[in-house]
C-alpha cells in the first residue's frame, strides 16, 4: 500500500499515519507503563500508571480493536467479526460505518469494558445498561452517522442514553477499581 497515494505532501501523509497509530499507540504505551510500575515497590509505584495500564489491557479498546479487521497498516487483518461482536454488541463493519460518531464509539468502548468488569455487567446495573444500548444498537441499522451525532446532542432523545450509560460505566469502573485495589492489598 502506498500510504501518500492520495496526499499532496510527505507532511499530509505523515500526520495521516500518526493519527491512524495513535489509539495502538496509547494502548501500548499505557501497558508497558504498568509492567514497569510494578517493577517498583508498592510504595514508589505510580498508581495512576497501573490503572491505566489496568484499563488499557482489560478494558474495552473499539478503536485498536476495529483497525484488526479493517485498517490497511496491520499486517493481517482478522475475518472473523464475532469475537468483536461479543466485546461490544455490534459487528465490526456496523461500527466502521458510524466510527466518527464520538459518542458511539465511547458507548461501544464502555460496553466493551465492563464485560471485562463483571462477566457481562453489574447485575444490579445491567438491566438498565441493557435497555439503553439495545436502544442504540437498533438506531445503528437506521440512521446515518450524521443522524446519531444528532440523535446524540438532542437533550430529550440520545443525550439521556448516553448519560446514563456513562453514570452506570462510572459506577461500575469505581466499583471495579475498589475491587481490585482491595485484592490488591
Amino acid at each position: 500500500m502506498n500510504a501518500t497515494r492520495n496526499y499532496d505532501t510527505f507532511e499530509s501523509a505523515h500526520i495521516y499515519l500518526v493519527k491512524k497509530a495513535l489509539p495502538y499507540y496509547k494502548v501500548a504505551y499505557a501497558i508497558r507503563s504498568r509492567t514497569l510500575e510494578w517493577q517498583k515497590n508498592d510504595k514508589s509505584q505510580n498508581k495512576s500508571l497501573v490503572k491505566l495500564g489496568n484499563s488499557a489491557a482489560h478494558h474495552g479498546a473499539l478503536l485498536v480493536d476495529l483497525g484488526q479487521y479493517f485498517d490497511p497498516l496491520i499486517p493481517k487483518l482478522r475475518n472473523y467479526p464475532v469475537s468483536f461482536t461479543n466485546i461490544y454488541g455490534v459487528e465490526p463493519s456496523v461500527v466502521q460505518k458510524h466510527v466518527s460518531c464520538e459518542a458511539l464509539v465511547a458507548i461501544l468502548d464502555w460496553s466493551g469494558a465492563m464485560d471485562d468488569f463483571h462477566g457481562r455487567y453489574n447485575k444490579s446495573t445491567r438491566p438498565f445498561y441493557t435497555q439503553h444500548f439495545r436502544h442504540i444498537t437498533l438506531l445503528l441499522q437506521v440512521k446515518t452517522t450524521k443522524e446519531l451525532n444528532e440523535f446524540f446532542l438532542d437533550p430529550t432523545k440520545g443525550k439521556l442514553h448516553y448519560d446514563k450509560m456513562k453514570e452506570i460505566y462510572i459506577a461500575d469502573l469505581n466499583d471495579h477499581e475498589a475491587k481490585l485495589m482491595k485484592r490488591r492489598e
